[in-house]
């Protein structure tokens, strides 16, 4: 028989509260009661129409963007020859974005060190025309020499967002809000010059079970339920936020 249990000491400094984490970029511990306690208040980013840089990309605006502007997509779900949605983070750090039907979104560069601390979270006000829909929306910091490091990532089904025990269909060629905060948590100290750089897809990969939104239970769906491509508008009030917390040195963005 065991012998009576040793008092219980003091915390080791590593476990100081609650939340222990280590600051990427900063190499330093950090320690909070909770994750919103980690971060001040968020930083809200619309996913505005407007185009950066050459075009390719649109911008993460703090702005709210004009309303009744949209994006759209249009994907076949009945072709296994292409995947969407790219959201593992391998490798972590690479050199360009895998190229993919994506929408990609990029912020202002930070004018000063910003640490980000927490898990993202958002609200993407979409219409599809289908009943459900797979997502995923992509987190990354682009450094100011061009290389993008992930930093979390969200996969969802439109149908659970508000409530994972009971499925809410959407209606066809209406608007529906679609919040979202089960992301991976992290803590990075940003440089000045980087970016935040977002990507929202259509899901459609050979890892998951691909939902071609008849509204049926998706593991009895099949590729014979593709019918017509699905055609998606992301609305451009749709915002992103992003937990920092400001490292005392001036505005994170200009």
């Amino acid at each position: 028989m065991a012998g009576p249990r040793a008092a219980r000491g003091a915390a080791a400094p590593l476990l100081a509260d609650r939340i222990n984490y280590q600051m990427m970029g900063a190499n330093q511990w950090g320690h909070a009661p909770s994750l919103d306690a980690a971060a001040d208040a968020p930083m809200t980013l619309y996913l505005s129409t407007s185009t950066d840089g050459d075009g390719t990309r649109h911008r993460l605006s703090q702005t709210l963007p004009a309303a009744g502007t949209f994006l759209s997509q249009q994907v076949d779900l009945a072709d296994r020859s292409t995947r969407q949605g790219a959201y593992y983070p391998s490798p972590i750090v690479r050199d360009a974005l895998e190229p993919g039907p994506g929408l990609v979104f990029a912020s202002a560069p930070f004018a000063q060190p910003v640490d980000i601390v927490g898990t993202f979270s958002g609200v993407l006000n979409l219409r599809i025309n289908k009943r459900d829909v797979d997502l995923s929306v992509v987190l990354h910091e682009q450094l100011a020499d061009g290389r993008l490091m992930q930093l979390s990532y969200f996969v969802g089904r439109a149908s659970h967002a508000r409530d994972m025990t009971t499925r809410t269909l959407l209606v066809p060629g209406d608007w529906t809000e679609v919040p979202f905060e089960r992301t991976r948590m992290t803590a990075r100290r940003t440089a000045p010059g980087s970016r935040l750089v977002v990507v929202v897809d259509v899901l459609k990969d050979p890892m998951h079970q691909v939902n071609h939104g008849t509204g049926r239970d998706v593991s009895d769906e099949s590729v014979a339920d593709a019918g017509e491509p699905l055609r998606i508008d992301w609305r451009s009030d749709s915002l992103i936020r992003i937990p920092v917390r400001s490292t005392g040195e001036g505005p994170a963005m200009p």
